[in-house]
């Protein structure tokens, strides 16, 4: 019987709830969740699509996607794999007020800047699955070593700026439920606010609010997600022409669909369909994770290899550091995170010019 790379690991007590798994990569499989997720490609090459921003992943590559936000992956190359790490972020409520809304900046390809732990959380990862899999019993001790060791280094080094506390009760949770449910089972229509809010018995104002705070978006961009999510899905399992399948899941025009695919995906609908004939997992309405079997002798080589960091050659990722160009939108990310940061500089240079000015004319006129 194949037995899959794959645990999943509970404490309730401890608000605890994670998995780990490794599997293959396929068409689009546009989706978000409420989890933290921390991606390391171990094969092949892949594109991910993260909050809109587009990066090329190859071998040894990690990136973090945040809770709320919608990602998507696209194989490049068959036979694309990649070890997935997922952890509710309720298990941060204990670290103090407003931890479990904490988030991070992790990316490998567009942050080579923070390359310093890569090799570590390579490491980690990996030792949590061979903890997990390896034996006939769980190594709990190596698991919970690298597994807060992840912990750690994420809120060390790659924690952003505390976000805003949120306060969320059970009503709050339930009328968003019913929100998105509603959102579900009509998004193929034309949907509005107001006439959502009136379903559930909130202001328009109130659940435009509840959506940006608790989802990490707006009522219209989360509909649009979804409407998007399920346009994928058929471009890939029917024979529907494009302006069809645009407006059965709820787009005006052809127009307005192939101009928010290309933002999302970074291609239009037609170029996505093309790309479909190599790819062998698919995003099928009833999507299921292609895990990879244990069995896999090459997967195991990989496993070990970064989990042995430090006593190992380098990892395919630094050994193909400065040999290798990156893609064009890489380069415009990278630029508009350096004009980011060039205007922060001048900021606080001219912050710092107002403060220590006056006293600088008050020394030279005494």
């Amino acid at each position: 019987m194949a037995v899959p790379f794959h645990f999943f690991y509970e404490e309730p007590q401890n608000h605890l709830a994670l998995k780990e798994y490794i599997y293959k990569i396929g068409t689009f499989h546009y989706h978000w969740h409420r989890d933290l997720e921390l991606l390391l490609l171990l094969k092949g090459e892949v594109e991910l699509l993260n909050n809109g921003v587009r990066t090329i992943l190859r071998p040894g590559d990690l990136v973090l996607v945040n809770p709320g936000i919608g990602h998507a992956t696209l194989a490049r190359e068959p036979k694309s794999i990649a070890l997935l790490f997922r952890l509710d972020p309720v298990f941060f409520s204990d670290s103090g007020p407003g931890c479990q809304n904490m988030t991070f900046t992790l990316n490998s390809r567009m942050y080579p800047e923070q390359s310093t732990w890569y090799p570590v959380f390579r490491r980690d990862m990996a030792a949590m699955m061979l903890a997990m899999v390896k034996r006939d019993k769980m190594d709990k001790i190596a698991f919970f070593q690298s597994f807060y060791d992840v912990l750690f280094l994420l809120t060390r080094y790659y924690k952003d700026p505390d976000p805003e506390e949120k306060k969320r009760t059970q009503k709050t949770v339930e009328k968003l439920r019913m929100a998105t449910d509603f959102i579900d089972a009509h998004y193929m229509e034309k949907l509005t606010l107001t006439e959502t809010a009136e379903r559930i018995g909130y202001s328009t104002n109130y659940l435009s609010q509840l959506f940006k705070k608790e989802i990490g978006v707006n009522f219209y961009e989360y509909v649009t997600r979804k409407r998007l999510r399920e346009a994928t899905r058929e471009l890939d399992r029917t024979t529907k022409k494009i302006l069809e399948v645009a407006t059965d899941n709820g787009f005006q025009n052809l127009k307005s669909f192939n101009v928010k695919f290309k933002e999302v995906f970074g291609r239009t609908p037609s170029q996505y369909r093309e790309l479909l004939e190599d790819i062998e997992v698919r995003d099928v309405k009833d999507y299921h994770v292609r895990y990879i079997d244990q069995s896999n002798k090459e997967i195991w080589s990989i496993l070990e290899r970064y989990s042995t960091y430090g006593e190992a050659e380098k990892t395919p990722a630094e050994e193909r550091q400065g040999q290798s160009f990156p893609e064009r939108e890489e380069i415009q990310a990278l630029a508009r995170i350096l004009l980011n940061r060039t205007e922060e500089l001048r900021k606080q240079t001219r912050n710092f010019y107002e403060k220590v000015c006056p006293e600088s004319e008050k020394s030279t006129r005494s």
